[in-house]
């Protein structure tokens, strides 16, 4: 875990800062699309889309996401005709303005662009992303000044949000406003550095690696020599930041510098050189607390869980008490057996980010482990409240529910982790065992047959199919999945001995 204490043309690729729609009532259909455009399901969102309108249920909020789904899907007309009927059918509705405005640009009309975007702001100057893609137009019509003072204007509203920060520093280069640029790249990737991945976080780190190359041939100080190693290292391109920091002059070799020199190693899986320079820049600040979580994740990494415990809790005695430092020591007490200092750990985390989706995981996991269930239920119900697209929230918590005999809530759940990873063996499985003890025979088999699909050495899978096949009166299959079952066990029962009798 790592974490952070011109070019030309443009290119209109990061054109928008994406805003969440108005808080408002929409039909059934017209939800049941939103939810499907979070699950990433474009074609079957865009096909309720269409039956709402068909239906005449459509509103603004139809129209609106149908333009998304054009504009994520490259077909720009389409999108800007939907957006336009969204604010016909409700002229305020800001996803369907950004939307439009966004669309605009990337088809190229930039002067109309411009004004929807101006008269946003004129009625609303808090309104970020006007903002932000004001600074975008003006920088590509060359007007870096004007370009660069809206963008900071975005900047201020949103301070930590990386795709500002890179359009600021790429506007900064453009205009030869060196010093600028570097702390606008600075401040992008320590954003970068602390958001989770994605498609979006891929675009700017790629686009991170111009811009930093670009600067650290126009300005090559050791500044410019740190970043470029910096979003090599982000961009996973770990011997390129290695070679990178083997350029630094060695006075200029700083705490730093160190930490991420330890953890380009740990990207090159050279955990014994990975603490060996964390160590370094340990001996140069032993209460830098960036270090010593650095070095924490190393040691948690490499499953030695007792010196990752005492790093992580030198941090916390040096002053770190963030809701990082405190999870990834739930963590390593996780992972050492240590579930109730888990479970104070985790509720540290909680109490500093309400919204630390990952804690809560982590924390019904630890209940589960004290023999809680009921208050791990609770956990995994808030992690999900937060993130409902946690896969292994939904198995943990249907894997719960079952043992705790509440089938039909169990069936929900692992049929959502199923839905959103139909690769997931265990899932599958699973849910073919509460569909057998639910009498559905059917959806029993396809279950199971999936899990086995998935994993052919899956012997509890040909059980559970062997054991509905009798209850369907179907010998024959019944007979081939438990002879399957008999014949796994044998041959590992036989690797076993195997090896066994290699290691005397």
């Amino acid at each position: 875990m790592y974490r952070r204490a011109a070019i030309a043309p443009f290119g209109l690729v990061l054109a928008f800062i994406v805003c969440a729609p108005p808080a408002q009532a929409a039909s059934v259909p017209v939800e049941r699309a939103s939810e499907r455009i979070r699950a990433g399901d474009l074609p079957a969102a865009q096909a309720e889309l269409n039956a709402a309108i068909q239906s005449g249920v459509a509103d603004a909020k139809a129209y609106s996401l149908l333009g998304l789904i054009c504009s994520r899907t490259g077909r720009l007309d389409r999108a800007i005709a939907y957006y336009r009927q969204a604010l016909r059918l409700e002229p305020s509705m800001e996803a369907a303005r950004n939307g439009l405005g966004a669309a605009l640009i990337e088809h190229g009309d930039l002067d109309e662009a411009l004004q929807l975007f101006l008269a946003a702001l004129n009625s609303s100057p808090n309104d970020v992303t006007a903002a932000f893609n004001i600074g975008v137009i003006l920088a590509e019509q060359g007007r870096y000044a004007d370009s660069i003072a809206s963008l900071e204007s975005a900047h201020k509203l949103a301070p930590g949000d990386a795709v500002v920060s890179m359009w600021l520093a790429r506007v900064h280069l453009a205009a030869s406003e060196m010093q600028p640029a570097l702390e606008s790249l600075d401040a992008a990737l320590g954003s970068m550095a602390k958001s989770s991945s994605g498609h979006a976080k891929t675009g700017l780190i790629a686009e991170a690696l111009q811009v930093s190359a670009r600067l650290r041939a126009a300005s090559p100080g050791p500044r410019a020599l740190f970043l470029l190693a910096e979003a090599q290292f982000l961009a996973g391109k770990y011997d390129a930041a290695l070679e990178t920091l083997d350029q630094m002059p060695e006075k200029e070799r700083r705490p730093a510098y160190y930490r991420l020199l330890g953890m380009a190693y740990v990207g090159r899986k050279d955990l014994t050189a990975a603490t060996n320079a964390l160590e370094r820049g340990l001996k140069l600040a032993p209460a830098n607390t960036d270090l010593l979580f650095s070095i924490g994740t190393v040691y948690q990494g490499a499953g030695d869980n007792e010196k990752a415990i005492s790093a992580f809790r030198r941090a916390i005695a040096t002053g770190d008490r963030s809701a990082e430092v405190q999870f990834a020591l739930a963590l390593s007490y996780f992972n050492f057996g240590s579930y109730q200092q888990a479970v104070d750990h985790c509720n540290l985390a909680i109490r500093s980010n309400a919204e630390f989706d990952q804690a809560y995981l982590l924390l019904a996991r630890s209940w589960s482990k004290l023999a809680q269930p009921e208050r791990a239920i609770a956990a995994f119900k808030k992690s999900l409240a937060i993130n409902p697209m946690c896969e292994q929230c939904h198995l943990q918590l249907g894997l719960i529910l079952a043992g705790r005999d509440l089938s039909a809530e169990a069936e929900q759940a692992l049929r959502e982790a199923v839905r959103l990873n139909p690769g997931n063996v265990t899932a599958h499985y699973e849910l073919g065992r509460i569909l057998v003890k639910e009498n559905h025979a059917p959806e029993a088999v396809t279950e199971l047959r999936k899990a086995i699909e998935l994993d052919s050495q899956n012997d509890r899978a040909y059980y559970q199919l062997g054991r509905v096949y009798l209850a369907m009166g179907d010998e024959a299959n019944a007979r081939i999945c438990l002879d399957t079952v008999r014949d796994l066990k044998e041959k590992r029962r036989a690797a076993s001995e195997e090896r066994l009798s290699k290691s005397r």
